[in-house]
């Protein structure tokens, strides 16, 4: 009996739920038409929409697009209700009845991340409820089939399971392009590049020819910053962020590993010449520092750059719904920061085990990821700890922790490299994986970490800052010059 009870509530929250995808869809429609409507008429299943109150709402969206090839409004649509089809302005609630979809629709877009789920959800609650009829109807029927006719009713059976299930396939030509399509998008991106309105990739302004090597930070790709422990990895990335920052790009940093305001003394260092120490002082500030930080503090708050910082860790999943929101937001999203990536969770513990498997889905979903959102992201990853008997030498492939699925997944894997027993000033940029490039390619990188700042020539670079006097003061006085052969 109680599991009779809960069968009945079970089915009863599912027609529920169905219904009320069914008026977030279509009420999502209606509020952004433009974009909405086009989005609904190609995803959504002509069965998923059964609901009585929304039959004639949909019947007047697409009597409208065949007629003028215009997305309506909420209005429109009730217009044309009211002028062909009065019963069915009725039956969906009058023209309020309309107004309350709309603003249904409008807190829907505000609270879902991706709209294209919504529609996903509705197939697949109309595919489970034609399903569930469909199964129904079988068991009801087998029951008066006499034996001599159970081939042929099991073979009708699984032939009408095969064209319910074959008409809510998902429709993939979408993800098909053609030749002539591709040599037309490859022409448009030449196009903007000689007309100064592309690029191939984001330049890392602090490192012309490794950007120069890689092609910048594509969208789409995911590039890995690789380095043992203590070497550099979440300063370097800092180093990528600073300039991007400065120049109005938004990104989206997690820092999985250290505090919000501990990434930005970095990036404040590395771009403004504050040593980050001088933050933790406990005199604080020097008055010209302090000085310094007040003149510039004012344009950081305008910066299109979020960090993520949860204390008891973050998921893949956390990272692909901020991600997705940020990118729909009006800042919009240029590039994606993860540092990093052997210790972002997986969504669910149990179905990855072992920390290679664990490391190669989360590698994989950030390189989905990227696609997903056309835009690059910049992971780090710890390199094996070197043998304490042994001299500790430049990384190769296997150095990589989960090597395997890293350096499949990755577009560009880069290395970092420092020996302080020898020259804690440089550090080496080991080009290890380059899909769009030459490999094994090394480039020195000179090293400041008062500053927390990395440039392949560090004077030139800085003198491009501003407060250069500030930053300069805080330099070394080694000579911080590439060294011959490098690249």
């Amino acid at each position: 009996m109680d599991k009779q009870k809960g069968h009945i509530l079970t089915a009863t929250e599912s027609k529920r739920q169905h219904i009320e995808l069914q008026q977030w869809a279509v009420g999502v429609a209606l509020a952004d038409p433009e974009e909405q409507i086009p989005a609904f008429l190609a995803k959504v299943h002509p069965k998923a929409i059964t609901e009585p109150t929304l039959t004639p709402v949909v019947k007047g969206i697409k009597a409208i697009m065949d007629d003028t090839n215009r997305p309506p409004t909420g209005q429109d649509v009730a217009l044309w209700l009211q002028a062909y089809d009065t019963p069915g302005l009725v039956t969906a609630g009058g023209i309020q009845g309309i107004s309350n979809l709309v603003e249904a629709g409008e807190e829907a877009i505000f609270n879902i991340n991706n709209v294209g789920t919504l529609y996903d959800a509705l197939n697949a609650a109309a595919y489970h409820a034609e399903l569930e009829a469909l199964t129904s109807d079988f068991y009801s029927k087998v029951r008066q089939t006499p034996p001599s006719e159970l081939d042929n009713f099991t073979n009708k059976a699984l032939n009408d399971l095969k064209s319910l299930k074959a008409s809510f396939a998902t429709d993939v030509s979408e993800y098909v392009y053609s030749a002539s399509e591709i040599i037309d998008e490859i022409d448009q991106e030449l196009e903007d590049i000689r007309n100064g309105n592309g690029t191939v990739g984001i330049p890392l302004n602090n490192f012309p020819r490794l950007s120069d090597y890689i092609g910048g930070l594509r969208p789409g790709n995911l590039t890995i910053i690789a380095a043992r422990p203590g070497k550099g990895k979440t300063t370097f990335c800092s180093n990528i962020v600073a300039p991007l920052s400065e120049a109005g790009l938004s990104t989206l940093f997690f820092s999985i590993e250290m505090k919000e305001t501990e990434i930005m003394k970095n990036i404040i260092a590395c771009r403004y010449g504050l040593p980050s120490r001088d933050f933790n002082s406990e005199y604080g500030l020097p008055p010209e520092k302090q000085a310094a930080y007040d003149k510039f503090k004012q344009g950081i708050r305008h910066w299109k750059l979020n960090v993520v910082q949860k204390r008891d860790g973050i998921n893949i999943e956390e990272v692909r719904q901020l991600a997705r929101r940020q990118a729909e937001s009006e800042q919009g999203l240029d590039v994606i920061i993860v540092d990093y990536i052997q210790i972002v969770k997986t969504d669910d513990p149990k179905a990855h085990t072992g920390d290679q498997e664990k490391l190669a889905y989360v590698t994989y979903e950030l390189k989905y990821l990227a696609l997903e959102l056309d835009v690059p992201i910049v992971a780090t990853c710890q390199l094996n700890r070197a043998n304490t008997n042994e001299k500790d030498l430049p990384p190769t492939p296997s150095s990589i922790r989960g090597s395997d699925s890293i350096l499949q997944a990755a577009s560009h894997v880069i290395a970092l490299h420092r020996d302080d027993d020898e020259d804690p000033h440089v550090t080496q940029a080991i080009i290890l994986k380059n899909r769009t490039g030459p490999s094994n390619i090394t480039i020195h990188i000179d090293t400041a970490l008062n500053i927390c700042f990395f440039a392949e020539d560090m004077n030139e670079t800085i003198s491009k800052f501003k407060g250069e006097s500030t930053a300069t003061q805080e330099m070394p006085q080694a000579s911080y010059q590439l060294r011959p052969g490098s690249f």
